[in-house]
């Protein structure tokens, strides 16, 4: 069966460091951490207490329609939908068939939250009847449809920190097989209390000491991740249908993996058989998901270390999270979003706080932003920490 490229014509980005493709591009050749302190909610007493939160945040200033009530995951996934079909240069009309491909690990905590709260302290006879649509991992992929009326095929995903992976890959399949011209691909996650907590008591978060080195991917001295949040959506088109449109073309998914092992001594072969499978071109540089985890990163790193000796020449690896943070289900379209701008920019971000690295990982990541060198191919790869792996090849625009 003859297969179609599929493109990249719009990236909508929403982060800690920034709304929109120039901010985003900016932050990123500066390798500008987002990670502060948290303000969005209290915790005082806590461990930690940084994240990578988006501030300023005003989806008025983005989107044409008002909006009454919206989670806070839903605001960034309408705000970066809005963001990828104006940087496409498509209109609500044009989108009206198109295809839809959302993740989310943690959906809207915050409402769900709000709405049980109300439910255990009042009762079910007065509960806000109008906060339990908005409490679903699908809220935001069916506000997208609804607000932009996408009448295509749907589909939502709930796989942990590889969701937007797995939205992509499914979209990015489709298209090459021509079960469509046209997709809007992505993912969201915000910070939440509940989240929070649950991660924090699990051991999961750095406790750091409340200064920038609490994110120290593959680092000897690294002790947890550090939460983020943010929203990224892709517009995905065939290259015919955007040659027919007098599409600009960002950038080409080229190949794509979604592998799972089956227990931790098996994870970092099911990482390097992701990169294997989804290599289809040399890459230039990895962008890894290394996100300081003390064990997660073992394996991550053991997978790729294992895929770097087969390679006839050294390949840098990055990992964003110390700029991002720990973005959860949005995680895999976050990177590929900035993949797409680091090889526009020709700047490889530096791994933050990572001069320390742990021979045990086997990864190395750079840790100066390097210029000047060929960005021209990259492999992204994101971790789910239950052995899930997402890898997507991307490759600069040849057009």
């Amino acid at each position: 069966m003859s297969t179609r490229d599929v493109v990249i014509t719009g990236i909508g980005p929403v982060s800690a460091i920034g709304t929109g493709r120039v901010a985003t591009r900016q932050a990123l050749e500066s390798a500008t951490s987002g990670i502060h302190d948290i303000t969005l909610f209290d915790v005082e007493g806590m461990p930690t207490r940084r994240a990578a939160e988006i501030r300023d945040f005003d989806l008025e200033q983005i989107l044409q329609t008002r909006q009454t009530y919206l989670d806070r995951a839903s605001q960034f996934a309408l705000g970066a939908t809005q963001l990828a079909l104006d940087d496409a240069g498509l209109s609500r009309e044009d989108v009206a068939n198109a295809a839809l491909f959302y993740g989310s690990a943690f959906g809207c905590m915050d409402t769900m939250a709000l709405f049980f709260e109300d439910l255990v302290a009042k009762g079910p006879r007065l509960v806000k009847p109008f906060l339990f649509p908005h409490t679903y991992s699908n809220t935001p992929i069916s506000l997208i449809a609804i607000e932009f009326g996408i009448c295509g095929y749907h589909a939502n995903y709930a796989s942990g920190n590889v969701a937007s992976g797995c939205a992509i890959i499914d979209a990015y399949d489709r298209i090459r097989t021509g079960r469509c011209d046209l997709a809007l691909a992505g993912g969201v996650d915000a910070l939440s209390l509940a989240a929070y907590e649950g991660l924090s008591e699990l051991g999961e978060l750095s406790p750091g000491d409340g200064g920038d080195e609490c994110c120290a991917p593959f680092s000897a001295h690294r002790n947890g991740t550090v939460l983020g949040e943010g929203a990224v959506t892709l517009v995905l088109e065939s290259r015919d249908h955007a040659r027919a449109r007098g599409a600009a073309i960002l950038g080409e998914i080229t190949g794509a993996s979604l592998a799972a092992g089956v227990e931790s001594s098996g994870y970092a072969a099911t990482v390097h058989h992701s990169l294997a499978a989804a290599t289809t071109r040399t890459p230039h540089a990895i962008c890894a998901g290394g996100n300081g985890s003390v064990e997660q990163d073992l394996w991550l790193g053991a997978g790729i270390g294992a895929f770097l000796d087969e390679q006839p020449n050294p390949i840098p690896v990055t990992s964003l999270v110390p700029i991002f943070g720990n973005t959860g289900g949005c995680a895999s379209a976050l990177q590929s979003a900035a993949a797409i701008l680091i090889m526009e920019s020709g700047v490889l971000p530096a791994t933050l706080h990572a001069d320390n690295p742990d021979p045990a990982a086997r990864v190395a990541p750079i840790t100066d932003s390097t210029r000047g060198a060929p960005l021209e191919n990259m492999l992204v790869t994101t971790a789910d920490p239950g052995g899930t792996v997402a890898t997507l090849s991307l490759c600069k625009s040849d057009t």
